[in-house]
């Protein structure tokens, strides 16, 4: 769950990345990871290329829903998009 999208985080590749696009990028990686797959391989998929992939994966893209849509179907994953209230 990301708790953040404003705040910025250190990251090893893109020190300006969002917390929220990092841990986006993540857990893409993850599922693509889970699933065996290649970036290559999802990049075809979700109908983008393997670099495009790799900056999304790292954090350093800006996401639009669509984009996320595209590549969350591409995993066989369902995006899931929540704005909750600061715990107390």
């Amino acid at each position: 769950m990301l708790t953040s999208l404003s705040r910025t985080c250190i990251t090893p590749h893109d020190p300006g990345a969002t917390c929220g696009a990092y841990l986006l990028g993540r857990a893409v990686r993850d599922r693509r990871l889970a699933l065996g797959l290649s970036q290559a391989e999802l990049a075809a998929r979700a109908g983008m290329t393997q670099p495009a992939l790799s900056r999304l994966e790292a954090g350093s893209v800006i996401l639009t829903i669509p984009l996320l849509d595209r590549v969350s179907a591409a995993l066989d994953a369902d995006l899931i998009v929540e704005i909750a209230p600061h715990a107390a």
